[in-house]
């Protein structure tokens, strides 16, 4: 019989817990005998949550600390496969998987991660820093090298795919994104915003033409921590899927660095991935401006959507910011 999946932090208990990790190295022969749940991150990703476990087990301490990450079935079991199948070919740092569980019928999955903490989340807001930027992009250009014509890449969505397309989310919500943000749009906004629904065919064909490899799916800023020492750890890998490496660097640098340091970082930053992945340093560029392009007109599927689907006071100001950032974006021309 299936061990219930907890749907919240209070749902998962020292019997749930230890059953979970009944055969996981380093926690099968321990006794857990107590834990404090700390919710530490929530509200962004907008698929999950990530609470810190703090464990009381006997015989000894546990051997490293733990974190659960509560999600929705669907990336749950995106995240388990990247874990179980991918995450042991990647050539970047990456928390262990202890345990994970799916519960389709209800809805839930979790996942039993090993805590990297300390470290710092990057924040959308706040704009993440030059050396932060870089560092995420040499790791990043790093698992695009390593995966680039894989195997495995056929057996993963591929990037860009969706139960509804983009071009009909933006015709739906353009009326209300316009009410909203209409009148705040950097020069050559409105224009952006009419020829969507014609350029974005054209934007896809191209990006799906270009050569495949590994994407994260979701490399904003806020799914990567930085320890105090080494390098970064990109986290959240439920958007997992094959595709042109332009989508993950684009992704960063609109939802990262502030407008006015990616315009300052981004030829460095097409140098940096090409100096470590190769490739063709034009073709990047231009996919480069078409992912700004693609992400203004995601931007504007979330700002003209009626509510954002998650109550929490950071996600009003988010939206707000990647409006901003990938309109900007989309309309250097520098």
């Amino acid at each position: 019989m299936m061990r219930a999946v907890p749907g919240t932090p209070a749902e998962i208990t020292p019997a749930w817990l230890a059953a979970m990790l009944a055969e996981a190295p380093g926690f099968a022969d321990l006794r857990v005998t107590g834990l404090t749940p700390v919710v530490i991150g929530e509200g962004f990703g907008l698929d999950g949550t990530v609470v810190r476990l703090g464990l009381k087990t006997s015989p000894a301490p546990p051997p490293f600390p733990l974190v659960a990450k509560l999600a929705r079935a669907k990336g749950g079991a995106i995240e388990n496969d990247f874990y179980r199948r991918l995450a042991p070919l990647m050539p970047i740092r990456l928390p262990r998987l202890l345990a994970s569980a799916v519960d389709e019928d209800a809805d839930r999955a979790v996942l039993l991660l090993e805590d990297m903490g300390p470290a710092e989340q990057g924040d959308i807001l706040k704009g993440a820093t030059r050396a932060q930027v870089q560092a995420v992009v040499r790791s990043m250009a790093r698992f695009h090298a390593a995966f680039a014509g894989h195997d495995v890449l056929k057996d993963l969505r591929p990037w860009g795919s969706r139960r509804t397309p983009l071009v009909e989310i933006v015709r739906e919500r353009t009326p209300l994104f316009l009410e909203r943000y209409g009148a705040s749009l950097p020069p050559g906004g409105l224009d952006l915003v009419a020829s969507l629904p014609d350029a974005l065919p054209e934007i896809d064909a191209e990006l799906l033409a270009a050569p495949r490899t590994l994407l994260h799916g979701d490399l904003h800023i806020e799914n990567v921590i930085f320890p105090p020492r080494g390098e970064p750890v990109i986290l959240d890998w439920t958007g997992a899927c094959s595709g042109p490496a332009a989508a993950d660097l684009g992704h960063l640098l609109v939802e990262g660095p502030t407008p006015a340091e990616r315009a300052r970082l981004a030829d460095d930053l097409l140098d940096l991935h090409v100096a470590v992945a190769g490739g063709d340093r034009g073709r990047l560029a231009r996919e480069v401006r078409l992912a700004y392009v693609k992400h203004a007109a995601r931007a504007l599927g979330w700002g003209g959507k009626e509510h954002p689907g998650v109550d929490h006071p950071r996600v009003p100001p988010l939206v707000d910011a990647v409006v901003r950032n990938a309109f900007a974006a989309a309309l250097d021309v520098g």
